[in-house]
């Protein structure tokens, strides 16, 4: 029987956080996954000492009255090895889709301080109950990766890109909408990274750089590919047009021709793969200012709307650019969507775009899910 996803979130290094280890970490997780044989993937990548587990349980409520100890190589406590990562065995613990489940992990490591975090806005999808500040409740560590056991194959969705994918908000709006029109048919994960670039690794003097991960065109095989995932909603490009001259050094500002290159690099994976690539455009940033340098200028703005007419001539195209943008100044997010900052959408705007990218997309990709 195949091992589906549950739940999968990207992780990086986020060592100038100095985040420390809680006496108990407690999440829940939302899914749309019905299985009875449970694995879960512990997440030590970014830091060079071990992380220690003490305890890991999985529980149906968040009281963990009825919760299962899950164990690495048959023990109640593992070592995930500096640089690396664990999975924990197996275990019976009945999913049903619509159902949340709730993770309790003890952990720690020699330092006090652990660099390998998640980070996210959204608080549907997975949710840091036991959060006594905003840090604690926006990065958790440990588990990256959920997968249960089910008797027939479930479509998977992954979202891949930069901030506007990782923070969660429009893409867990979205996945809310899929997963109450198909119950246990669909199935989705995170593999956005905030600052990531399409065609560079972060460059930049901000302190969050080590965050930043590889070039997207290079970590697509390792973060997308290798889970293997039936559809693919493809949103990343403004941060190689946000980043030169404001912050990263502006020579490393891309051709229109050498984002085009990055992207169709990946559609064409996608698709001799049989993946169903779905390409959004690249949102207006003008006004977006980062170390008090605003971002815009004219040539940027041109390549970004080569690349967008670009992305428009491929198949399952979709112009979230044009949704979003000020009617009177296409280089401009709407107020209605702009989260104060001109790049970032607002929770309600993101909101908004989930819900028309789900009116748009569940038609295609149930009918994907019947055909398979």
């Amino acid at each position: 029987m195949p091992q589906t996803i549950v739940w999968k979130h990207l992780f990086s290094n986020f060592h100038n956080l100095a985040f420390r280890p809680v006496p108990q970490q407690i999440t829940c997780y939302q899914h749309n996954v019905s299985g009875e044989e449970i694995r879960v993937e512990l997440n030590n990548r970014y830091d060079d000492v071990p992380l220690e587990i003490k305890s890991l349980q999985i529980a149906a409520t968040p009281d963990l009255r009825d919760a299962v100890t899950l164990t690495f190589a048959g023990q109640k406590q593992g070592l995930v090895p500096a640089e690396r990562t664990l999975w924990s065995d197996t275990v019976h613990f009945p999913l049903k889709a619509g159902r949340p489940f709730y993770l309790a992990l003890i952990a720690t490591n020699t330092k006090g301080q652990i660099n390998s975090l998640a980070s996210t806005l959204d608080h549907y999808l997975v949710n840091v109950i036991s959060a006594t500040s905003l840090l604690e409740r926006n990065y958790f560590y440990g588990v990256d990766n959920i997968q249960v056991t089910t008797k027939q194959a479930i479509q998977t969705l992954t979202f891949f890109g930069d901030s506007l994918i990782n923070q969660g908000l429009f893409t867990s709006a979205l996945a809310q909408r899929l997963y109450q029109k198909a119950p246990g048919q669909i199935t989705t994960f995170n593999a956005g990274i905030s600052g990531n670039r399409l065609l560079r690794a972060g460059d930049s003097r901000s302190p969050w750089n080590d965050s930043f991960g590889l070039a997207g065109k290079e970590r697509f095989m390792c973060d997308v590919l290798c889970s293997r995932p039936d559809v693919v909603l493809f949103m990343e490009g403004v941060n190689d047009l946000f980043h030169p001259g404001a912050g990263a050094p502006e020579h490393e500002l891309p051709t229109a021709a050498a984002l085009i290159g990055g992207i169709s690099q990946l559609y064409h994976v996608c698709q001799r793969r049989g993946i169903c690539f779905i390409p959004l455009t690249i949102t207006p940033f003008k006004g977006a200012q980062n170390f008090d340098v605003l971002s815009w200028t004219p040539a940027k703005e041109k390549i970004r709307q080569a690349v967008n007419r670009y992305i428009m001539t491929l198949p399952n195209a979709f112009d979230l650019a044009e949704q979003v943008a000020m009617t009177t100044d296409p280089t401009i997010l709407a107020p209605a969507y702009d989260c104060g900052d001109h790049l970032h959408f607002s929770p309600s705007g993101a909101t908004k775009i989930g819900q028309f990218l789900a009116e748009r997309l569940a038609g295609s990709l149930l009918a994907q899910n019947q055909e398979g």
